[in-house]
């Protein structure tokens, strides 16, 4: 009976150590699948005119759900702000995909910058803006000139929800919309909201009010893979 139970016992672990073995496998098959990807985008803001600003963004994956995202974005004027303005804003982000990039039971994998994300950023903005008075001459005519330059520096932070997925093998789409909390040096009335029906664009982020107060944007970008 002894040799019986000694026998099921060894037999048992004999059967064991393949799948362990194959489990071992898998980090390792992971890690040369990861080595083999593109990890690298540089993608353009196609939503950024329209808000005043030309944006663009690299992104490296270190991890196969893991990358870094830098952005800069060069502000101009545009409609929605009718003040003469120019200025620059960074960013930086650290994104999370919650897809899995393998499944082995189903057998498939995706592209290690694909999928379902989470992005936590942090964007630091700086606009000077011309404000004009309208002053008449001995014609009558008025005539606008420039009064003041008003500097005006914003803080942003935001958690990004999006989708980015492969276009054509080489091209990255990303659609995405965030919501966080914004600081700008703008003299604030204590209120999360502006109290009149106008926006706070502060060049592509929107703002319900000066000062500290609730901020977001959306947008979708292009990307090349490389």
């Amino acid at each position: 009976m002894k040799s019986i139970i000694i026998i099921l016992f060894i037999s048992f672990f004999s059967f064991q150590k393949p799948n362990a073995q194959v489990l071992d496998r898998i980090p390792f098959s992971m890690k040369e699948y990861f080595e083999d990807q593109r990890k690298d985008i540089v993608k353009f803001n196609l939503t950024s005119p329209l808000l005043g600003n030309i944006s663009f963004s690299y992104e490296h994956a270190f991890h196969p759900r893991k990358t870094i995202e830098l952005k800069m974005g060069f502000i101009q004027s545009n409609k929605i702000s009718p003040e003469s303005l120019d200025g620059i804003y960074l960013g930086f982000g650290y994104k999370f995909f919650i897809s899995p990039v393998h499944s082995i039971k189903r057998g498939w994998t995706v592209p290690v910058l694909q999928g379902f994300y989470i992005q936590p950023e942090l964007l630091i903005g700086v606009t000077n803006k011309n404000i004009s008075s309208s002053t008449s001459f001995s014609s009558g005519l008025p005539t606008d000139i420039p009064s003041a330059k008003q500097k005006i520096n914003y803080q942003v932070v935001l958690v990004n929800f999006g989708l980015q997925t492969t276009v054509l093998k080489v091209l990255i789409l990303d659609l995405f919309a965030a919501g966080g909390l914004g600081r700008d040096n703008l003299e604030s009335n204590g209120k999360i909201f502006f109290p009149q029906n106008e926006a706070i664009y502060h060049q592509g982020i929107l703002k319900t009010n000066r000062g500290i107060s609730l901020a977001g944007k959306a947008g979708v970008r292009l990307g090349i893979l490389f």
